[in-house]
């Protein structure tokens, strides 16, 4: 078992560190579809059983911050288990990664329930723009593939999202909009009397 505590972590500067110096040794284009149809080796996770647990405090990346960072990474019988917990910009997010080596081919699952936030907030802090309040509608997604490569796992992909409805309204601009749900639809957006 092992632990891993970060108090306080920014990355603005290693972020900008990188930015500002190139890697010395750059990732070749003609090497992408080599990598990309290399098949996926996960014999390692058969061979090890471990329990790492990591929490983070606060961890700023410009205007993103994020708070009570949480992850369990199992690995048991060829089984990597990863549910990770979050507050991030005062909206929870709770996910789990888990793949499964223990069988020929691997079997990758991604499940994750992420909850309402505050519509004037993640403007200001991605856009800069605070003309607009309300809440977004918190969404859940889950995926799952299985295949020995890339190729294979895109192909044999299975996704749902569901998105439960948004209200966004505007003083300046006297409107109010309704994001509808994604269940089984396209997305719709309309102001009220539509």
């Amino acid at each position: 078992m092992g632990s891993l505590l970060v108090e306080q972590l920014s990355i603005d500067g290693c972020v900008q560190s990188r930015m500002n110096h190139p890697p010395l040794f750059p990732l070749r284009p003609c090497l992408v579809p080599i990598v990309f149809n290399t098949e996926i080796s996960l014999d390692m996770l058969r061979l090890l059983d471990a329990d790492i647990r990591i929490t983070a405090k606060p961890i700023h990346i410009g205007t993103v911050s994020s708070d009570d960072i949480s992850a369990l990474i199992s690995l048991v019988d060829g089984a990597l288990i990863v549910p990770v917990a979050a507050t991030i910009m005062d909206v929870p997010v709770d996910t789990q990664v888990s793949i499964d080596g223990s069988d020929v081919i691997p079997t990758i699952n991604v499940r994750g329930v992420v909850g309402q936030a505050d519509v004037s907030s993640l403007l200001t802090a991605f856009a800069g723009e605070d003309r607009f309040t309300g809440e977004t509608g918190g969404f859940s997604f889950a995926a799952e593939s299985s295949g020995s490569t890339v190729p294979d796992l895109l192909r044999n992909l299975q996704a749902d999202i569901s998105i439960d409805p948004t209200i966004v309204s505007s003083e300046q601009l006297g409107e109010l909009l309704f994001i509808d749900s994604l269940a089984g639809d396209p997305p719709s957006c309309h102001t009220v009397g539509d």
